[in-house]
């Protein structure tokens, strides 16, 4: 079994970013569903039958119109770094 040990500098390194395309998803539960539970399970399918690994997950109230903005500003942040 593996321990948490001491802290390395290679934990302090940037993640190396994948040439992979990313996509955003935006969902929510339907009435009486458990949603933290649901979104578990989804993640665990996707990557297990689908070979999707989820890198961001946070929770928000946003509108259709603000996911949109986020996703073009991922975008442009994007295109400003290959530059």
């Amino acid at each position: 079994m593996r321990g948490a040990g001491p802290l390395t500098k290679r934990h302090l390194l940037p993640k190396k970013r994948s040439s992979a395309p990313r996509y955003v998803l935006t969902v929510e539960p339907l009435p009486g569903v458990d949603g933290i539970k649901a979104l578990r399970w989804t993640l665990k399918s996707m990557l297990r039958r689908h070979g999707l690994k989820c890198v961001a997950v946070s929770e928000g109230h946003m509108g259709p119109t603000q996911a949109r903005m986020d996703v073009k500003s991922e975008r442009e942040f994007a295109s400003l770094k290959e530059t």
